[in-house]
């Protein structure tokens, strides 16, 4: 993996079950790769984790969230704020707090909260 910001985001599989008849199914498995630049941000369901892309869809992949924030710590881009959530910082368009809750907007408008332990990562975040 090389340290330039458009280089690849990740490498992992996904695979589904395709059924053939009642009693055979085929699983297929494809590689995915995807750039920094076209994801806005992850979100955690369980073993699994949806990547959204800045075309507006989604894929899921068979990694935990955990799994995909350690495999690109080495890239500044992204931000955990949340157990369920990570965020491209590219693409966050404000942060803001009410009653005591602190979101992040997207630049789709899309709010995320941020729980309380990670508040302290956006400080002095600059904005865009």
């Amino acid at each position: 993996m090389t340290n330039d910001a458009t280089a690849m985001f990740f490498l992992c599989k996904t695979s589904f079950v395709i059924p053939l008849n009642k009693n055979l199914t085929m699983k297929i498995t494809e590689k995915i790769s995807l750039k920094s630049q076209d994801v806005t941000w992850l979100e955690s369901e369980i073993n699994y984790t949806k990547i959204y892309l800045t075309d507006g869809s989604f894929l899921v992949v068979s990694y935990t969230l955990k799994k995909i924030e350690h495999q690109i710590k080495s890239h500044k881009d992204f931000i955990r704020i949340h157990r369920s959530y990570m965020v491209n910082k590219a693409y966050i368009n404000a942060i803001t707090t009410l009653n005591n809750e602190t979101f992040v907007r997207l630049t789709d408008n899309l709010e995320l909260l941020v729980s309380r332990r990670r508040r302290n990562l956006l400080k002095g975040f600059n904005q865009k």
